[in-house]
């Protein structure tokens, strides 16, 4: 059981860290892409305020990913559940 919650924890904290790294490249590449969108269509007028956008579930969810994982992988390590 140990080794199953210690795996568990792992793919958790992996994937919470994959959902904020994701999220932080995202907000940083829709202005860029709002950008060439424009340069494309020539039309209206740009501002980056338009094409930014706010994640705030998504990363309130690799946030909790990322606790539950290290509270999943402090109880494998503690010892306190047995095999």
């Amino acid at each position: 059981m140990k080794k199953v919650i210690y795996i568990f924890g792992s793919i958790e904290i992996i994937c919470g860290l994959l959902l904020l790294s994701t999220v932080a490249i995202l907000k940083e590449a829709f202005p860029l892409f709002g950008r060439l969108a424009f340069q494309v269509a020539m039309k209206g007028e740009f501002s980056p305020d338009n094409y930014s956008s706010s994640f705030f579930t998504v990363t309130v969810v690799g946030i909790v990913f990322l606790v539950l994982g290290g509270i999943q992988l402090l109880l494998a390590l503690s010892g306190k559940i047995k095999e």
